[in-house]
């Protein structure tokens, strides 16, 4: 029962809600109606105020014509130039039309009906009067020209007796010619007067001075001269012309004073014309105004009638309204702003329909349940996130942290988030260790969207640094980072303990070096290098000598303190991309990696470490306040097999550890038997060249250098080695070895002293003093500090003129250091010593050392001598030296002479020095000199020139 009140209920108000809206729709239909005819009369009415609004602007179109009208016709009547007449005439023809224009709009209204006939008549009779003000004005001006034509004889008549007045004329005539020349004048001045005046009174006078002007011509009488009495009786003729002329502009001047009448009252008429339009114009505006605004009235009336009721059945309609609808959604919106506000507790109003507002409260109260819900789920969220071990956080994308948890403030050292937050302004800055670490991870983020397992390292707030996991996601919205939030972690103990598990199992724990393990896993990427770049490496083994009879001796303590002091002397011993391992007890490995690409000089490269271990391990120990001596076996193998494994490796350095200790130990063993062999004889080569050095074993042999002329100008002083067993060793042999060795030095100080004595020996026979000796110097002797100091001590020594050295250098030493070069150069030139670049094309050719390099001489390479004529591309070569020489200045010495055609293509070149076997091979100081005595002997002017290539000259 209740149901179906409350059903009854709200069937009664829709029906009277229904109800009011059905009788009002009706009531404002009627209204409608009746309000359109009403209307509609209205709109006749606006559209005649709208054409009369029209005409009124035509009205002030031809008031506007009307008055430019009148001011033309006062100009043109001021002036008659027939621009003016024609400027008139156009406007009368406008105004005509717009006045036409407005009578053809309003051509049915029986006010203007009547006046139209007139108004036309008074547009016509004025454009008639303007036609005849303009044809009077035309006249006026035509008889005025003639007029002016008639005086011209006359003045030119009366000028001339004027000009022939003289106080010789007899009787009065130069008065009578006086009196008619002012007569004239005065007449011809007054018609002017009249003609620009055009006053009734100057025309008279005007015409009366004509008279008087005529009658002062007829009171002449011949006077007995005949040129005067000529004069007036040609005026006489003429005079008659003149004053009809004359009475012809004045009857103009009147024509057309006539027309200007007629116009004046024509424009009269169409002022009057004017004032009737406005006049016709006001009345209809006037009647249809007061027709509008008597159907205003009506409207007017009829919409405050509807007013009335509309605003009575709207108070009825909205109180209605306000019973069933508004209340009912003003208590839900209070209750959605509640809820809204944040208090879920509030009570959502039950409605008891299923209308719109019963909706409305089911939705309401759906949503209240997800937020309450929502709150709980945040509540559990954010608990769970303040309690989480790892920390949370999200920042901007230029680096403001926006929020983080508990956990991420404990990891940094803030007591708070809040206090983490508020000393943060930038990540990188002020929590990256490095800030350019967080450049990377932005720039993948972009691409990605995300970072997994990111490590960074983070500065905490004490300074210390901490290693850190995070990883974090990009926020996106329409397409740009608005923040970045991820997760971050501390791993520092983790990395402390990866650290420490790594040198367990990688490392031995009392020398700290690595152990077998990490030994094998860096040969084996070497041995991976290796194959792809093909340089040699090498594997020392190295076995303390007599380890166990000092454990025993002295104990495992002793023993211990001893492996730490071979490890530090070890690590010292190589470099620092080697590897230094201990596989046990008293034994050790060594790894050399990058190596020589060839196997002969990598093992001279071992055997050099291997010396250097051998000489560090033979010094004492101090093992507790006590020396020990000690001493070593190495064995070692190259990489140089790709057969080889690791095991392999480990198993010939071992035997030639083995070997080495059979040796009689403390010494080095290659397993590679060739290798071992070559180290043995480069050993004994070494220890041969320091023993020969100081027996004396070495000399100074000179090989002749020659200008085109074949005459002896020098020498070069050559090395030469004569071994006790081994005979002759060639420079090539021994010459790289004492470089490499450091001999060089003492071997070069040697050269210098012996050929500057041989220049001050020279220097005592005139024969020999100009001669000049050049010696080789080497890259090492130059690269000494007082290399200058030392060349110019012996100079001094040996009191040689300074000018007859000559030092050769290398192409390939002169890149090294070159402005030091330069400038040890520049000190020996300012004392005379001159320069020679030996081997020039052989190495480093540059043209910019060349311009800078302050040389004297260039010594072309005797390869390109010796194919000179067969091939072609040595002949350019040999052809651009000598060229070039020319253009710098320089002078030129073709070096390895052997043939008379190869002198003869030199000189053909413009080359003209020479060194070769064609004139001399080296020869000893005595044989040179039994060369020169014998071509002084004989009288030579030049040495003879050999048959064959290699002749030695004993008999000289």
């Amino acid at each position: 029962m209740g149901r179906l009140d409350s059903l009854l209920s709200r069937i009664g108000v829709q029906a009277r809600t229904v109800s009011g809206f059905a009788i009002l729709l009706l009531m404002m239909a009627g209204l409608a109606m009746f309000s359109l005819s009403q209307l509609s009369e209205i709109g006749d009415g606006v559209r005649a105020l709208v054409a009369l609004d029209k005409a009124d602007a035509a009205i002030a179109d031809v008031d506007s014509h009307l008055a430019r009208l009148n001011s033309l016709v006062h100009s043109f009547m001021r002036t008659r130039r027939a621009n003016d007449i024609a400027a008139t005439q156009t406007e009368s023809q406008a105004l005509t039309r717009k006045v036409e224009s407005v009578l053809a709009a309003f051509a049915d209204d029986p006010l203007l009906r009547p006046r139209q006939d007139r108004i036309r008549a008074g547009l016509a009779r004025h454009a008639h009067a303007l036609n005849a003000a303009a044809a009077a004005s035309r006249r006026h001006q035509s008889a005025v020209d003639r007029f002016l034509a008639s005086s011209i004889p006359i003045a030119t008549t009366v000028y001339a007796m004027g000009m022939n007045t003289s106080g010789v004329d007899p009787g009065g005539i130069a008065q009578s010619k006086m009196q008619l020349q002012a007569r004239f004048f005065s007449s011809r001045a007054a018609v002017t007067r009249y003609i620009v005046t055009l006053q009734p009174a100057d025309g008279e006078s005007a015409l009366e001075e004509m008279g008087k002007f005529a009658a002062a011509v007829e009171a002449q009488k011949p006077t007995g001269q005949r040129r005067f009495d000529k004069f007036v009786a040609y005026i006489r003729e003429k005079l008659p012309a003149y004053e009809g002329e004359a009475n012809a502009v004045v009857l103009a001047v009147g024509a057309e004073a006539e027309a200007e009448a007629e116009i004046n009252l024509a424009t009269g008429d169409l002022d009057r014309i004017a004032d009737e339009l406005k006049e016709s114009f006001a009345r209809l505006r006037a009647d249809h105004t007061s027709s509008q605004l008597a159907d205003l009235t009506t409207l007017y009336r009829l919409l405050l009638t509807v007013t009335a009721l509309t605003i009575l059945i709207g108070v009825a309609l909205a109180w209605m309204i306000g019973i069933s609808i508004a209340r009912p959604i003003v208590r839900m919106t209070g209750a959605m702003n509640q809820l809204a506000a944040g208090n879920l507790d509030v009570e959502v109003p039950a409605q008891d329909h299923q209308d719109e507002i019963g909706r409305m409260a089911a939705a309401t109260e759906v949503f209240k349940r997800n937020a309450l819900a929502l709150r709980a789920s945040e509540t559990r969220y954010r608990e769970l996130l303040e309690n989480l071990m790892e920390g949370v956080y999200q920042t901007s994308p230029d680096g403001h942290l926006l929020s983080a948890n508990q956990a991420t403030a404990d990891m940094l050292g803030w007591p708070t988030p809040e206090e983490l937050l508020a000393d943060v302004s930038d990540v990188a800055k002020d929590l990256y260790a490095d800030p350019s670490q967080r450049a990377p991870l932005l720039e993948e983020i972009r691409d990605q969207g995300f970072v997994r397992g990111y490590e960074i390292t983070l500065r905490h707030r004490d300074g210390r640094e901490i290693v850190a996991l995070i990883s974090t996601r990009g926020i996106v919205e329409n397409g740009t980072l608005v923040r970045l939030e991820g997760a971050v972690i501390d791993i520092t103990a983790l990395k402390e303990a990866d650290r420490e598990i790594r040198k367990l199992a990688f490392y031995d724990p009392l020398p700290r070096l690595p152990n077998r393990r990490l030994l094998l896993d860096r040969l084996g990427q070497a041995l991976a290098a290796h194959a792809r770049t093909g340089r040699e490496g090498a594997l020392l083994f190295i076995d303390l000598d007599n380890f166990k009879t000092l454990n025993d001796t002295f104990g495992h303590a002793k023993g211990d303190i001893l492996l730490q002091q071979v490890t530090e002397r070890l690590v010292a011993c190589v470099r620092a991309g080697d590897t230094v391992a201990r596989l046990g007890g008293d034994e050790f490995v060594v790894m050399l990696e990058d190596l020589s690409g060839n196997a002969r000089e990598a093992a001279h490269q071992v055997e050099a470490v291997g010396d250097k271990i051998l000489t560090a391990l033979n010094h004492p120990y101090m093992l507790g306040g006590q020396a020990h001596h000690g001493s070593a076996s190495i064995g070692a193998t190259l990489f140089g097999d790709p057969r080889n494994s690791i095991d392999d490796l480990l198993k010939q350095a071992d035997i030639a550890m083995y070997q080495a200790k059979a040796a009689g130990r403390n010494t080095l063993r290659f397993f590679d038997a060739d290798l071992q062999a070559s180290v043995t004889a480069r050993a004994s080569l070494e220890a041969d060249l320091r023993l020969g050095m100081s027996d004396g074993q070495f000399s100074l042999f000179y090989q002749p250098q020659v200008d085109g002329a074949g005459r002896l100008i020098g020498a070069e002083a050559l090395l030469r080695w004569r071994h006790p067993v081994r005979g002759m060793v060639s420079p090539a042999e021994f010459i790289p070895l004492a470089e490499e060795t450091g001999l060089i030095l003492p071997l070069g100080s040697w050269v210098l002293e012996t050929a500057c004595r041989q220049i001050a020996e020279w220097a005592g026979s005139p024969d020999t003093a100009g001669l000049s000796l050049a010696v080789n110097v080497s890259a090492r002797q130059f690269d000494q500090p007082d290399f200058v100091g030392r060349v110019l001590a012996v100079v001094d020594r040996t009191g040689i003129d300074p000018r007859r050295l000559k030092l050769e250098l290398t192409e390939s030493m002169v890149p090294d250091n070159i402005q030091d070069i330069i400038d040890k150069m520049s000190s020996l030139i300012d004392r005379g010593v001159s320069f020679s670049l030996d081997d020039f094309g052989t190495g480093y050719s540059s043209l910019s050392y060349l311009k800078r390099l302050p040389l004297s001489q260039l010594k072309i390479d005797q390869s390109f001598v010796r194919h000179v004529l067969t091939d072609r591309n040595d002949a350019a070569i040999a052809r651009t030296i000598v060229a070039l020489s020319q253009c710098l200045g320089l002078t030129v010495i073709a070096e390895g002479v052997e043939t008379e055609e190869q002198r003869a293509f030199f000189a053909g070149l413009g080359c003209h020095g020479y060194q070769g076997y064609l004139f001399s091979r080296p020869l000893p100081m005595e044989d040179f000199r039994r060369l020169f005595d014998h071509r002084t002997a004989v009288g030579r002017s030049h040495l003879p020139v050999l048959g064959e290539p290699g002749t030695v000259l004993s008999e000289w």
